[in-house]
């Protein structure tokens, strides 16, 4: 009896290996040798999950299956058919007319590929369908899972919308790694012309951060409002390492605005950013929601260099009501304002704590001025 049932569950296991293996082979056979090229997770129950898919402004997301050979159209079709997690590869430049959200719980990565090693580009289009509303004018809206980028341009064109290029809310996550660009986005009415991180509570789910800029460039961005590239939102955190922020500008925050979150920052480059009213390069401050305080805080670590930033006050950093700036390491240096603190401006209730790094040839200059000339 007992031999049997070991019999029974013997034979059990090898007839469900053999039916994996049929649903395999069936499947390249129907798809093609193109599924030779493409990799498959196989889940639980046996079904087969791609996990790389293609898209090419040539494609189809009728006739295409996400392969090389016969890739999609658009990047929303290849998540619509993305598993869990999933890498969807940019075969040529495509122009997206419509706001691509990500909205279920999946990780999904976006990067280029090309035979030639060419970095291809996702645009924002000409005619791009806009909304009045600002949060369904960002051209990519990620409102759950995980979204990484890796080598890939994402680009605006240099035209003027209600929204700009990323918005992060909800749990979400975002990560631009590995040599992304994002550049020539302008928004008319959004914080945040490159990145906004919206509301996520962070610090509610112990996340260890909202945003993650790595090894990547955001430049040549213009918000009418406030924060030229990156808008840290009260309740979210935003890590940056080795990042390049350049050229951006606002009306206050030519690159970064802390809103009652937290940036830290690591080994980066932070020049050239212009605001015309307050904080060059960032502008910090805290505010109260629901009867709950958000304190704005910004640190400062590793070989990271603030230089060449400008607005009318604080061409560096602008530090707001009972927000915190500490400075570990690094250099503020040749920032200039119009007319006060060409460094670091602080506002009465603001804490500014300097811990190490060197602040010089800031004009006009100021007390937190460490060195009359900075050192070779």
């Amino acid at each position: 009896m007992i031999r049997r049932k070991l019999r029974r569950k013997q034979l059990k296991k090898r007839n469900r290996k053999i039916l994996i293996l049929s649903t395999i082979l069936i499947s390249i056979l129907s798809i093609g040798y193109g599924a030779f090229q493409t990799v498959i997770n196989i889940n639980a129950t046996g079904k087969i999950q791609k996990t790389d898919f293609y898209v090419s402004n040539i494609g189809s997301d009728t006739e295409g299956n996400g392969t090389k050979e016969k890739p999609y159209l658009t990047i929303e079709k290849a998540y619509e058919k993305a598993g869990k997690k999933a890498t969807i590869y940019i075969m040529t430049d495509i122009r997206p007319s419509k706001q691509i959200l990500f909205d279920k719980e999946k990780t999904i990565t976006i990067t280029s590929y090309s035979e030639n090693s060419e970095i291809n580009k996702i645009i924002k289009d000409e005619n791009y369908q806009s909304n009045s509303n600002i949060y369904n004018d960002y051209m990519i809206s990620i409102k759950k899972g995980t979204l990484q980028t890796k080598n890939i341009i994402v680009y605006g064109s240099d035209i003027l919308y209600p929204g700009g290029a990323l918005l992060v809310y909800n749990t979400a996550l975002l990560k631009i790694q590995n040599e992304t660009t994002i550049s020539n986005f302008k928004a008319s009415d959004s914080n945040g012309s490159a990145i906004r991180i919206q509301f996520n509570g962070s610090r509610v789910t112990n996340k260890e951060y909202d945003l993650l800029i790595e090894d990547s460039t955001i430049k040549d961005n213009y918000s009418s409002n406030n924060s030229g590239a990156v808008f840290v939102n009260f309740d979210t955190k935003a890590i940056i390492k080795n990042g390049n922020i350049v050229n951006n500008s606002a009306e206050d925050a030519g690159a970064i605005n802390i809103n009652g979150g937290q940036l830290d920052i690591y080994n980066s480059n932070i020049s050239y950013n212009n605001a015309k009213r307050y904080g060059g390069a960032f502008y910090t401050t805290s505010l109260t929601y629901s009867n709950i305080f958000y304190q704005g805080i910004l640190n400062i670590y590793g070989k990271t260099t603030i230089n060449n930033n400008n607005a009318n006050i604080s061409g560096a950093i602008y530090i707001g009501t009972n927000s915190i700036v500490t400075m570990n390491d690094g250099t503020i240096s040749h920032n200039t304002a119009t007319t006060s603190n060409g460094g670091i401006y602080k506002h009465t209730n603001g804490t500014f704590n300097k811990n190490g790094g060197i602040i010089c040839e800031n004009t006009p200059s100021n007390e937190y001025e460490t060195h009359p000339t900075c050192p070779n």
